[in-house]
């Protein structure tokens, strides 16, 4: 592991404990990725006591989601098992409510296009020059 994996992990809010190839854990990594959602992951086959602490918590199959969030869809537990884009997305929904705003560099692209893209006031109030074509304001 990489010293920028071991950062990425450390801030990481989600773990999630697999096993290799495991269509559900697969799943479950795309729809983190597609959220934007940092997270971890153990391989219980490789890691002894992330196989303890998944038993610990009741579960046998993976994959084995934990969060820093208690989630009501998940009746109140900060954990789950198996492929759940409704625990995902809450997760995601309660943790941008959560968020600081972010500073116009660290806002995401989409907004600093906005920002970027907006046409520049006249200088002089008369129409733009001729080779001047309106800017794009993303939706």
């Amino acid at each position: 592991m990489t010293d920028h994996e071991d950062i990425e992990q450390a801030q990481a809010r989600v773990t999630v404990y697999s096993k290799p190839d495991c269509v559900q854990c697969d799943a479950t990594y795309r729809a983190l990725d597609k959220r934007g959602i940092n997270y971890a992951v153990v391989d219980v086959t490789q890691d002894s006591a992330g196989l303890a602490y998944v038993r610990s918590l009741g579960y046998l199959q993976a994959p084995v989601v934990v969060t820093d969030i208690p989630l009501e869809s998940q009746g109140g537990r900060s954990h789950w098992s198996g492929f759940k884009p409704d625990a995902i997305g809450e997760y995601a929904d309660r943790r941008r409510d959560q968020a600081p705003a972010l500073s116009p560099a660290r806002a995401p692209l989409a907004e600093r296009a906005r920002v970027l893209c907006a046409p520049a006031p006249s200088r002089s109030g008369d129409d733009p020059p001729a080779h001047h074509s309106p800017t794009r304001q993303m939706v």
